[in-house]
């Protein structure tokens, strides 16, 4: 009789130091590399050198591994947004640093952020539902400091935060999703500091579009 998926793995490999990690490490690996549907359990555990039977443990099937990937990869990017609202500086500041690193880490990320994506477009309902809630959360954060930033006059009084915040998500998810296309069609070739270049002109851009007259936040300041 086959041994039940669910079961519990030996005490030696249970209590084996982060393989939690570790199984989430190589399966966000290969589900960028390879699609969701093209990986299976097996590759996984032989990629981390552990018993399947221990990601089963952990995790219970593929799907919800596949879900917990990308729970990693949106409570980053929240952390990420958390600490720039609660660190010291401006509105224009803070939120020019969360820019670039937001950006820095969603594009070293691009090959699952695609494979995450299309799973949810391809009927992951709760994928789907999963990836709309933690976008909501991490929204919040960025409009917060859009908010901050009109009331002390560091951003333009007419600026909208809400479309501001899904103009900047546009701008760096298209980036991921529609990377290779568009830096081809831009004749951008790819080498070691794209990433960084790109993060910074997404910045730059984006914050020039939301910056108050200078004109006007000078005076104020005196």
């Amino acid at each position: 009789m086959n041994q039940p998926r669910a079961s519990r793995p030996q005490k030696r490999q249970q209590s084996a130091p982060g393989a939690r990690e570790q199984i989430l490490l190589a399966a966000q690996e290969l589900f960028a590399k390879n699609g969701f549907h093209a990986t299976s359990i097996r590759q996984i555990a032989t990629s981390t050198g552990l018993n399947s039977q221990l990601i089963y443990y952990y995790f219970g099937d593929k799907s919800r591994l596949h879900r917990a990937v990308f729970e990693r990869a949106a409570t980053e990017i929240h952390a990420r947004a958390k600490a720039a609202v609660d660190s010291d500086g401006s509105a224009r500041v803070r939120l020019e640093r969360f820019i670039l690193e937001w950006t820095q880490d969603v594009l070293s990320k691009a090959t699952l952020i695609r494979a995450l994506f299309r799973a949810a477009q391809e009927g992951d309902k709760e994928l789907a539902a999963l990836v709309r809630e933690r976008s909501s959360r991490n929204a919040r954060l960025v409009q917060s400091l859009l908010d901050e930033g009109i009331r002390y006059g560091d951003f333009r009084k007419d600026l909208d935060s809400r479309f501001a915040s899904a103009s900047l998500a546009g701008m760096v998810f298209f980036l991921a999703t529609s990377g290779p296309v568009v830096m081809s069609a831009n004749a951008i070739s790819s080498d070691e500091g794209l990433v960084n270049r790109l993060a910074r002109h997404t910045a730059d851009l984006f914050m020039q579009g939301i910056a108050a007259d200078p004109v006007k936040r000078a005076r104020r300041s005196r």
